[in-house]
């Protein structure tokens, strides 16, 4: 078996750090926004309007993204990965403090000052993939992209119950929720210092290109990568709706704690990191791509079943719960198994000076998706906070349809 080229190790590392210090403090969103005890908003403001900001604090940094992902990605192919990747670590940096001292000052100002500052420069997903890209063989791209997904997920796993656990405490009453973020700040730092000692330029295929968004968009109307990226936005529309909005629904109608909640996002991240480490490689060595997605988008649409379920039985709290879990594995499993497809016939789909682009459009679509996902769930969220729930469902019946009509050509 071919060993891993010694750079990506370096690469996973900083993943690894850059994913912790970023998803420390997405389960902690949830009680900043919501919970009455919040220093950000006053105690009698209405579950409504929190929920209007909350959507829009979630979609500010993939609005950005839009802009920034293929821009970020683009210019990585001319000017190296480390480079990049070390503006997103300094302005990981950035945001949590500003979060941290708009907790402290309940400056909701201050909030989004750090979601505009993360959301359009703490982009590391496509820079990494595309370098995973450069020092992976056509056999071996697909369980390096898995290997990424795992350190991701892992991040992922690791982020979220850390910043449960230390959300809530004897420090409370000082710090309010702000401090999962002063500890994301301390991972970021972490990530900045390993980039400077320990990943090497070198450790790119550095190309030589003078590219732009017209390349991009042209890329994007070549038929493979249009059909890879519709299948892509259908999927994230599932996954994304789910994975934003499923803290509201269980601290509103589960009645989770912050350690609870930051305990089952961080989970749902673990079975992405054991899917993409296992079943991954399984699941290549026995079907073709096309046959993985149908059975992973099944899985999606069972688990989503699952949940909502889950939040109709909510009086009956084990059955209720052994559900939440239920979808939760099929869920998280399924969507991971399907974008490790998806990133490698991306790659796949183009030469290697279009790395960084084609990653560009990736993050493009999972941008756009997730910006909308959560502007739409944070506005009928208001009304009931399981509706994303049902919007997630909408996308993975169509994702179903449109591969059972429109199956995709290339195989990774």
């Amino acid at each position: 078996m071919r060993k891993i080229h010694k750079n990506m190790w370096m690469l996973l590392w900083v993943m690894l750090l850059d994913k912790i210090s970023v998803n420390i403090t997405f389960p902690i969103l949830t009680f900043v926004f919501f919970s009455t005890n919040s220093h950000l908003f006053v105690e009698n403001t209405s579950y409504a309007m929190r929920s209007y900001w909350y959507g829009i604090c979630l979609s500010i940094p993939h609005l950005l993204g839009i802009f920034s992902i293929p821009l970020l990605s683009i210019v990585s192919d001319s000017i190296g990965r480390k480079s990049i990747l070390m503006i997103t670590a300094v302005a990981a940096f950035v945001f949590a403090l500003s979060c941290s001292f708009g907790i402290l000052l309940g400056s909701l100002a201050l909030v989004l000052l750090g979601k505009f500052v993360g959301g359009f420069l703490s982009r590391t997903d496509a820079v990494a993939q595309a370098a995973v890209a450069d020092y992976s063989t056509t056999e071996n791209k697909l369980n390096n992209m898995a290997r990424l997904q795992v350190v991701i997920s892992m991040g992922a796993a690791l982020g979220p119950m850390l910043g449960g656990y230390f959300a809530e405490g004897p420090w409370f009453g000082v710090l309010n929720y702000a401090l999962p973020y002063l500890i994301a700040t301390l991972f970021a730092i972490a990530t900045v210092i390993f980039i400077i000692l320990c990943l090497k330029e070198d450790a790119v295929k550095k190309v030589t290109v003078k590219t732009n968004f017209n390349d991009l968009f042209q890329l994007l109307s070549y038929k493979p990568v249009l059909k890879i990226s519709f299948l892509l936005l259908l999927v994230q529309i599932s996954w994304g709706s789910y994975y934003q909005f499923i803290p509201p629904v269980l601290k509103t109608t589960f009645h989770f704690s912050a350690m609870q909640v930051g305990l089952f996002v961080g989970l749902v991240a673990l079975w992405l990191a054991l899917a993409s480490a296992f079943a991954v490689p399984i699941l290549k060595r026995h079907f073709q791509s096309n046959q993985i997605i149908n059975y992973c988008c099944y899985g999606l649409l069972v688990g989503m079943l699952s949940t909502l379920l889950a939040s109709m039985l909510v009086t009956n709290a084990e059955i209720a719960k052994s559900l939440l879990w239920v979808g939760a594995v099929l869920i998280s499993a399924s969507d991971v198994v399907i974008y490790a497809i998806i990133s490698t016939l991306y790659s796949n789909a183009v030469g290697e000076a279009q790395q960084g682009t084609v990653m560009g459009i990736c993050f493009i679509i999972y941008s756009i998706v997730w910006a909308l996902v959560a502007l739409l769930g944070g506005f009928i969220a208001g009304y009931a906070v399981i509706l994303p729930i049902w919007v997630g469902m909408i996308g993975i019946i169509l994702a179903i349809l449109w591969q059972h009509y429109k199956p995709l050509e290339v195989i990774a």
